[in-house]
């Protein structure tokens, strides 16, 4: 691995490190989702999901998808959760 590797690496683990943000990659790993249905599971404002989808797009977690009726979001990293709440990533 390069020191540029690592610190994308280090920019991704950053980006999950809130926990609507996890919220958000955990509701995405079953498929893409709209904004519409990411904005419904939180209740928060429009601009506060949107700040944090933002963080997830900017080091690539979450591409979206614009279409007719609204940004589709999918997730294109793996992780497993293991027993005792510990994640495992798997870069691509």
């Amino acid at each position: 691995m390069t020191l540029s590797e690592a610190e994308a690496r280090v920019a991704t683990i950053k980006a999950m490190v809130h926990p609507v943000r996890l919220l958000v990659i955990e509701f995405l790993r079953v498929g893409e989702k709209a904004f519409s249905s990411l904005f419904n599971l939180f209740q928060l404002d429009k601009s506060t999901i949107s700040r944090h989808l933002f963080f997830l797009r900017e080091t690539g977690i979450i591409p979206s998808q614009e279409t007719g009726s609204g940004m589709i979001y999918r997730l294109i990293i793996k992780y497993k959760l293991e027993k005792g709440g510990t994640c495992s990533f798997y870069f691509q």
